[in-house]
């Protein structure tokens, strides 16, 4: 087991959780919230921190309330 933190303390993969179970592709994901592809791709590996700008834009998509918060 790792003991590096997680950027986003792991909400990019929720959002992929998110995005597989409900059948969505991350490019209509993408399109849909005004970003790119590659810079969604970023956010959901965690390679990236994600802005509230990005994250509201994404939740919005997904009619979803995820937040840098928790």
């Amino acid at each position: 087991m790792s003991n590096e933190v997680k950027m986003n303390n792991g909400l990019g993969e929720k959002i992929k959780a998110f995005i597989a179970n409900k059948g969505l592709k991350q490019t209509f994901v993408a399109f849909n919230s005004n970003i790119s592809n590659s810079h969604l791709s970023n956010v959901l590996k965690d390679r990236v921190l994600i802005t509230e700008d990005v994250l509201r834009d994404i939740n919005y998509t997904l009619g979803t309330e995820f937040s840098l918060e928790n």
